[in-house]
């Protein structure tokens, strides 16, 4: 009853928290989920020349979220400038020319699990004679990505507006980002393919708390297993408070027993069996009259029983207190034993102080019923 009662409970508090489960749902790919400011303060090309009085080449930074791409206007340079070396925080590193220029992106959940910002720095070269301009094609120096959900979400943390006090951003410090060499590049004479070959100096901006998006991007499958695994934890510490099951009254202690020889007490019951008396109707239960059940245990862990109407149980030797006074077996004192062989080989013994073997008064019923067998007596 005590297990029952276990295992109602335990479905009962397993029903009540799948009950509370909440499936996620993941909003339309396409939905936006926020709204990503990055702000281009400044970059850094050791290799690029000052612009001079006729030819002048000029950086500019191109920007992609998903199918999104936006173009920053050219820095202009200014060699002086000491404000963006120092919140671009790379000591040593000149960052002369200035951008300060932002960009917005609208991101979907799906741009949220995409590759991220794509970062493009371009150079775009004019030359001026008096009042005519000429410019040439851009010329690619390097280029980056910044995943979304490693680099950029986790850096952005909640600041309040000073214009109201009521609504809150979520900013970024000043990350500087290095910009690969690319095959073809401009600048790249003595710099490795994949080398940093120039720096940008970046701040980033949120309108959404960041940990929120980064929710969306959790597969639900995760949810729910995580959920399921907290509710079997829950309740298996339930089930292991629960007090121990007390001893069934309906099965007699029977103390420390040896272990079984299971060919030995075989070999006992055979020897045994003529002076078992018949049973007329059949034995009860161990449950219904345990005070006649005797049991023991086998090597196995395997437990038998043994109603003493039956006699004495086999696994007992006949000296045993418990057992009830019988004529020792062949093998432990085999004076007086005579045995009868039949027709198929199968022994049946028999001891002289019982009288005369049962196969002699059958003889003398009826002749030869017992078939052609041949009695003899143990030779000790």
């Amino acid at each position: 009853m005590l297990n029952v009662a276990v295992a109602a409970a335990g479905g009962h508090l397993l029903r009540e928290t799948l009950d509370q489960v909440q499936v996620p749902r993941f909003a339309n790919s396409k939905t936006p989920a926020c709204k990503l400011s990055v702000r281009v303060l400044s970059a850094s090309l050791p290799g690029l020349p000052a612009p001079g009085n006729f030819t002048r080449s000029r950086p500019f930074l191109q920007l992609n979220v998903g199918s999104v791409e936006k173009d920053t206007e050219p820095a202009d340079y200014n060699p002086n400038s000491t404000r963006s070396e120092k919140a671009a925080g790379a000591e040593g590193t000149q960052y002369p020319w200035r951008f300060d220029e932002q960009v917005t992106f609208t991101v979907t959940t799906e741009d949220l699990s995409g590759p991220g910002l794509k970062l493009r720095l371009r150079v775009i070269s004019d030359t001026q004679f008096g009042f005519l301009q000429f410019s040439g094609r851009p010329a690619d120096v390097g280029e980056a990505t910044l995943d979304l959900q490693k680099r950029i979400l986790p850096s952005c943390l909640q600041q309040t507006l000073k214009s109201d006090k009521r609504r809150c951003v979520w900013c970024s410090p000043v990350v500087p980002v290095p910009l690969a060499h690319v095959k073809g590049g401009l600048l790249g004479a003595e710099c490795k393919l994949g080398e940093a070959i120039a720096h940008v100096a970046l701040l980033f901006s949120l309108d959404t708390d960041p940990d929120y998006l980064l929710d969306l991007t959790r597969p639900s499958t995760l949810k729910l297993q995580q959920t399921l695994r907290e509710s079997a934890d829950e309740m298996s510490r339930f089930i292991d408070s629960l007090p121990a099951a007390p001893p069934c009254c309906c099965q007699p202690y029977m103390g420390d027993i040896d272990p079984l020889d299971v060919d030995a007490a075989v070999g006992r019951a055979a020897l045994r069996a003529w002076s078992v008396a018949e049973v007329q109707n059949p034995l009860p239960a161990p449950e219904l009259s345990p005070e006649n059940w005797v049991s023991t245990t086998g090597p196995n862990g395997r437990r038998y029983w043994h109603n003493l109407a039956l006699g004495p149980p086999p696994w007992e030797d006949a000296e045993s207190p418990r057992s009830r006074p019988s004529i020792p077996s062949p093998d432990e004192k085999p004076n007086g034993w005579i045995y009868h062989e039949g027709a198929d080989g199968r022994r049946f013994w028999h001891h002289a102080d019982l009288g005369p073997p049962p196969w002699e008064i059958m003889a003398k019923v009826s002749s030869g019923s017992l078939g052609s067998g041949k009695m003899q007596r143990l030779e000790v």
